[in-house]
């Protein structure tokens, strides 16, 4: 499955062209930006159809995919329901840094979060772990996998992580320059305080005799 959102540059073109002389590849594609959230989720929901694992890695080449051996491994020889690769080496400005930080440490206050590196976008998850947390995932509006990592945790999934490569990015991002990463690293915070107060409410509704479900 590779999800294409709204690529100006014929990328999508290029994949259902691709896909007629590829039986197993599987292409969703729009004509409009639904924003990366909304796209991974998507093509998280799409290929759950009754698959039983998934995998799910960004294709800016930033991450190797011969890394998926030990994605692999680590999830057949453990109970783990999510096994992410660990960015152990990432080049970043120091604004980034700063920000990330304090939304991971956020997260881990929150939602008692023990991964290190919570927004990596490389997880090889159990079929049915995937689409049940991908549906949930509903206030981020650039990262995904901040809140994805939060609500695993509340629905007491486990998850380990394992070294895995990370090269430089080819390019410029879209979203991390200039302004835009305080925007979004602002974003994300008000994210984390959503799924927290969401949570709290229901539990309460839980603790009143209402179902608690999450």
């Amino acid at each position: 499955m590779v999800s294409e959102d709204g690529s100006t540059d014929g990328t999508g073109q290029a994949l259902l062209s691709l896909a007629k002389t590829m039986p197993n590849l599987k292409v969703s594609t729009c004509p409009l930006r639904k924003g990366y959230p909304r796209a991974a989720r998507d093509a998280i929901l799409k290929a759950g159809d009754g698959a039983d694992y998934i995998l799910f890695m960004d294709s800016d080449g930033q991450y190797d995919p011969a890394d998926f051996h030990a994605l692999w491994s680590n999830l057949k020889s453990s109970s783990s329901d999510i096994v992410m690769g660990l960015r152990t080496k990432r080049v970043e400005s120091p604004l980034r840094i700063f920000l990330s930080t304090g939304l991971r440490l956020m997260e881990r206050a929150f939602f008692h979060v023990k991964c290190r590196d919570v927004t990596s976008a490389f997880r090889l998850m159990k079929g049915e772990t995937a689409v049940s947390i991908a549906g949930a995932v509903q206030y981020s509006k650039y990262n995904f996998w901040l809140e994805f990592t939060a609500l695993s945790y509340l629905r007491g999934y486990s998850t380990k992580e394992v070294p895995v490569v990370y090269r430089a990015r080819q390019g410029k991002s879209r979203v991390y320059t200039g302004r835009k990463i305080v925007g979004a690293a602002a974003n994300e915070f008000l994210t984390l305080a959503r799924v927290w107060r969401d949570f709290h409410l229901r539990k309460g509704n839980g603790q009143r005799g209402q179902s608690l479900s999450y």
